[in-house]
């Protein structure tokens, strides 16, 4: 396991402590992010859905199938009947985090309500203490650091669950909205939120053009519980000879941290395919564009360009580029460079069945790949 990359990602996940780099966190202006890493829940700053993935995340207007309970709720008001999905995402490669969402909409009345669970899973990790500071660490030489006995290995588990609404207010105007239960933590060290998803999606009719915004994790403050933030310190051995020298009990203190906030708005064009499209219509392929501004309370403004060719509906080919504008990452072109494809398959006269890949490289942290089964009835 490449340990130093896993701690890198623990850290921002666990959000609740101030990075001691005093170069992120100064109040100096000319600094164009000071929050990084001081949000709670960061997990959900990570994209679903391997179609949107593929696409670079470039997804709040065109997200018309259930991922759109991730992406932007008003979304699955395109949605005929009943559908289903589970995506799994498998995060920088070699470090054994698992992100899976899994989500279904059923139409009720002229609207249409959905749910959702989304979970990231660390994988299992040695506890590290002042006794066992370097616990499964592996040095140069190959030594493994000593385990604890006394503490089974653990993992940082993080669950979203969210109910939706969505419903058109016109035929070409949708609304939705999603309240989230968050939690998050180590076993006896959680931090929990409420969180709140509004979203729109508009066809404006003209030359293809959909408009779609989203405004996501709104909502409360949280602070970590639990009893393994109290710990105790056997001052008897002491160097210091004193005879009030004693089993001393302390509580870590931990700062409040809001939930990681995003506005995204996007623009999607279809190129060709659809009767209004801006080059041709054509009933058997189709090509479409999408525009994506992503502005979130703790990284710049990032922008993504998205593609998807699709042939008779049954074939999908996308690839996709987001611009994280970070100065800290790399400024190759291929950081943040994505690409998939999917199949749809009839199931007799009842419905669908989807099956769809992605691919993200992300330099220094490897690379993402998701899967992605859904089923329309």
């Amino acid at each position: 396991m490449k340990r130093a990359n896993l701690l890198g990602l623990v850290l921002v996940a666990l959000g609740a402590a101030p990075l001691a780099a005093q170069d992120v966190l100064t109040t100096d202006p000319s600094l164009p992010t000071t929050r990084t890493g001081t949000r709670g829940a960061a997990f959900l700053s990570l994209g679903v859905g391997a179609r949107a993935q593929a696409l670079a995340g470039a997804y709040s207007a065109i997200a018309d199938d259930v991922s759109a309970l991730y992406w932007n709720t008003a979304g699955i008001a395109q949605l005929d009947g009943f559908a289903a999905s589970v995506s799994q995402a498998s995060l920088y490669e070699g470090l054994d985090i698992k992100h899976t969402f899994a989500g279904f909409v059923l139409p009720v009345g002229v609207g249409r309500l959905g749910i959702s669970v989304n979970t990231l899973d660390s994988g299992e990790m040695p506890w590290t203490n002042e006794a066992f500071p370097t616990a499964g660490y592996v040095d140069h030489d190959g030594n493994v650091g000593d385990v604890d006995p006394t503490r089974a290995p653990f993992s940082w588990n993080s669950l979203a669950i969210g109910g939706h609404y969505a419903r058109p207010v016109t035929d070409r105007l949708f609304v939705g909205a999603a309240i989230k239960y968050i939690q998050e933590g180590i076993p006896n060290a959680k931090i929990s939120f409420i969180g709140v998803d509004l979203g729109t999606v508009f066809r404006t009719g003209l030359y293809g053009v959909t408009l779609g915004a989203s405004l996501r994790n709104i909502g409360t403050n949280g602070r970590m519980e639990g009893k393994e933030l109290t710990t105790r310190v056997d001052t008897r051995n002491s160097e210091a000879q004193r005879d009030w020298l004693r089993i001393v009990d302390y509580r870590m203190g931990t700062a409040e941290v809001q939930l990681p906030t995003v506005f995204q708005f996007s623009v999607v064009t279809d190129l060709i395919g659809a009767a209004d499209a801006l080059i041709a219509p054509n009933p058997t392929q189709s090509l479409r564009v999408v525009w994506d501004l992503n502005d979130a309370v703790d990284t710049d403004m990032q922008t993504a360009l998205g593609f998807e060719y699709s042939l008779r509906d049954i074939a999908f080919l996308r690839v996709g580029k987001r611009w994280h504008n970070e100065a800290q990452i790399s400024r190759d072109f291929s950081h943040g460079a994505s690409f998939g494809g999917g199949l749809q398959f009839r199931v007799g006269s009842i419905g669908s069945l989807g099956i769809d890949y992605a691919y993200t490289a992300l330099a220094d942290l490897e690379n993402v790949q998701v899967f992605t089964i859904q089923a329309k009835f």
